[in-house]
């Protein structure tokens, strides 16, 4: 029997980079961040973005990160889910109390 190796689809840690803390590492996370600011703020993200805003500006009011396709969602299930969420989000906040009775 052949042995075969298992390889990653996307390597995190590629080979190339620097030691952290050298010049050559800030250099280095410096180009990668431009990169991917680049691909962020590419001008066709950036139409397709205005093209959205256009057909409905309050979609853009309040939100800050979660499920893209959470906007896509019918306005009573982002409801429950935003209900459900900060459900947890309480929970969370008071999960280091203790009640007395």
């Amino acid at each position: 029997m052949s042995e075969s190796k298992v390889s990653l689809a996307y390597h995190n840690k590629s080979k190339d980079r620097p030691l952290r803390g050298t010049p050559e590492f800030e250099e280095w996370v410096q180009e990668k961040a431009r990169k991917q600011f680049e691909e962020i703020f590419s001008d066709e993200y950036q139409a397709e973005l205005e093209e959205l805003y256009q057909d409905d500006p309050e979609m853009f009011k309040g939100m800050l990160c979660g499920d893209p396709n959470f906007l896509s969602l019918p306005l009573e299930e982002q409801e429950a889910i935003d209900v459900a969420s900060e459900k947890r989000f309480l929970e969370e906040q008071r999960k280091h109390l203790k009640v007395i009775k």
